[in-house]
């Protein structure tokens, strides 16, 4: 077995950037400006919370080695907003409906088909 191959083909597979998130590399061609400026012409939203900035460790393979990427993306909550994302008003309805009949978020998250955090998240947006 060639263990080089088998710990780079595991390497790709592991160390790789989530969607939805950009580079810095893609946000400075989309802003049309330098890496090194991303950060100041974002500051505004990551302050305000509506942009998130994280790093991630990312196989690149002409390289093969593992780097730090610095990524952005649209805050979920302000990307999506809660209509955005599959709330229909009925299941809104449902859930506070329920919450006050004293179910716990993990009880109602499976009857409305949604995450026990998105549930708790449209009760205390409707409430």
């Amino acid at each position: 077995m060639n263990w080089k191959n088998y710990v780079e083909k595991q390497n790709e597979r592991t160390f790789v950037m989530p969607e939805g998130w950009d580079s810095r590399a893609t946000v400075a061609d989309n802003l049309g400006c330098s890496e090194e400026r991303v950060d100041e012409v974002l500051r505004p939203g990551i302050k305000s919370g509506e942009i998130e900035k994280q790093q991630f460790r990312v196989w690149q393979g002409d390289l093969k080695r593992i780097i730090t990427v610095v990524a952005y993306r649209k805050r979920q909550e302000a990307a999506e907003g809660v209509a955005a994302c599959g709330w229909t008003d009925e299941q809104k309805e449902r859930v506070v409906a329920l919450k006050k009949s004293g179910k716990t978020w993990a009880e109602i998250a499976p009857e409305v088909g949604h995450s026990p955090e998105s549930v708790r998240k449209v009760f205390q947006r409707a409430v």
